[in-house]
């Protein structure tokens, strides 16, 4: 997750045309998808009981947010072309970065998603009195909970 995105400010007053929340939706999608591939990762190397059914927990959420997503999308506009297939994508190996270290990497997911969340209440203001805010509201507050349960 980059944790940017390029802004595009709607006219003051008026409401965010159907391009603009699917470009928002789009950059939603991309960073969900990554942010599932960096959860598998964590699933598949966390040995602590408790930790892997958080993590469990938070993938199955993502998987489901990002099915939402992707069909409010496919009602807009289609399928953004900005859009990755997850097969084409190359996520950070956060297992590596943290060298055998389940802590590291909980930390350094927990890091990946902070910024997921942030992107995600972003885009939430850019399309402001659309479904789709509530539907990327909905979202934001969803991983800040199961972030809770990561969290040291």
């Amino acid at each position: 997750m980059t944790g940017q995105h390029s802004q595009q400010p709607t006219q003051s007053g008026a409401q965010p045309d159907d391009a603009e929340v699917d470009r928002a939706l789009g950059v939603a999608l991309d960073e969900l998808v990554t942010a599932i591939q960096e959860t598998t990762q964590a699933v598949w190397s966390v040995s602590d009981v408790e930790q892997r059914r958080a993590l469990d927990a938070l993938q199955g959420f993502l998987v489901e947010q990002a099915a939402e997503v992707a069909n409010a999308e496919a009602r807009i506009e289609g399928r953004s072309p900005l859009v990755v297939s997850p097969s084409g994508r190359h996520p950070p190996n956060l297992a590596g970065q943290a060298h055998g270290d389940q802590s590291a990497l909980v930390g350094l997911l927990v890091a990946d998603l902070e910024r997921l969340l942030a992107d995600v209440r972003q885009l939430a203001a850019e399309v402001p009195g659309r479904e789709e805010m509530r539907l990327l509201a909905r979202l934001a507050d969803g991983v800040e909970q199961r972030l809770a349960a990561l969290r040291p």
